[in-house]
């Protein structure tokens, strides 16, 4: 009896458990769609940024164009050298995604693989549940056969 208690409470855990991986692998793909949106929004609001410095640049550019410094050329260069940046950082970016799509995507096949683990294991309890039954009621109908009416002066059987 205590067999049965047992693998049925460890069969109750085993079914919590894979409750709670499957809850785990909705949170992380609704994780992963909300980081991928916010990457849009990102994209979409350093694109919006760029464009509208790039239109500022050529603002710039054409009211000061008869207008040949020292200054303008300082400008110009600062202006490449925080284009390189950008495109630097935005090198950084997709790398920075990439590693983090990658990672997220092992960590579902991880959970995945554990929740497929913890499928079979139920599955086997809950085979080794039925024969236990089986073995219990197959000695319980053996002890019964054996006991007579007679046999027992307590009244038990």
């Amino acid at each position: 009896m205590k067999l049965l208690y047992l693998s049925q409470f460890e069969l109750s855990g085993l079914i919590v458990v894979a409750a709670n991986s499957r809850n785990s692998v909705m949170a992380l793909l609704e994780e992963i769609n909300h980081q991928r949106r916010k990457k849009d929004d990102l994209i979409e609001r350093l694109h919006k940024k760029r464009e509208n410095f790039a239109e500022s640049c050529i603002q710039f550019q054409r009211s000061i164009e008869s207008d040949e410094s020292n200054e303008l050329q300082s400008l110009l260069s600062e202006k490449e050298t925080l284009e390189d940046e950008i495109h630097g950082l935005d090198q950084t970016n997709i790398n920075v995604a990439n590693s983090v799509s990658v990672f997220l995507e092992e960590i579902l096949q991880d959970l995945q693989s554990s929740n497929n683990i913890l499928e079979a294991e139920i599955q086997r309890a809950n085979e080794e549940n039925e024969q236990v039954q089986k073995q219990i009621d197959e000695l319980r109908a053996t002890l019964l056969s054996t006991v007579s009416p007679v046999d027992d002066p307590w009244g038990l059987f």
